[in-house]
């Protein structure tokens, strides 16, 4: 990245929602493929859908990762953003790829809204992927005491 990107990049993160706006319109026109997968990153964190589409659209990886390594769908889920998830999934997201932790997409929707996880069981998401642990959705549901969300993934073949 330049360092007139990182520049923009670095004012952007400290500018109001419409100064944002402009700038992120400018970058996405000129921006390098790196660049555009910082701005949806930061689209997702702040909850920005139809920026997320716009970014989507001019060439965004919608598999982009954090410099920590939490995906971007892991990001959307953890937000709670059903929106921005469905962006993401019609884009053709890896729904299974796990974060630096190894908790993937579906094990992060647990305590978020129950048709985040719904929405990611009905599009394939491994329902008993297993971090290094050997956790799993549906232990963390256990543990949680998310009576709901424990019936939800036994009902798509969670196993103990």
């Amino acid at each position: 990245m330049s360092t007139l990107h990182t520049g923009l990049l670095r004012i952007m993160m400290g500018m109001s929602e419409i100064g944002l706006v402009l700038v992120s319109a400018f970058l996405q026109d000129i921006a390098t493929a790196s660049d555009r997968d910082r701005l949806l990153l930061e689209a997702i964190r702040r909850g920005q859908p139809e920026k997320v589409k716009s970014l989507l659209s001019k060439g965004a990886d919608a598999n982009a990762r954090e410099e920590y390594g939490d995906t971007a769908l892991v990001n959307a889920v953890h937000k709670g953003n059903l929106e921005i998830v469905r962006l993401l999934l019609d884009k053709g997201v890896d729904i299974n790829a796990a974060d630096s932790g190894g908790y993937t997409p579906l094990m992060r929707s647990v305590g978020r809204p129950p048709e985040i996880m719904s929405l990611l069981l009905n599009n394939g998401a491994d329902v008993n992927a297993k971090t290094d642990d050997s956790l799993t959705a549906l232990k963390t549901a256990q543990k949680m005491g998310f009576k709901e969300i424990v019936a939800l993934l036994k009902a798509h073949g969670a196993r103990e």
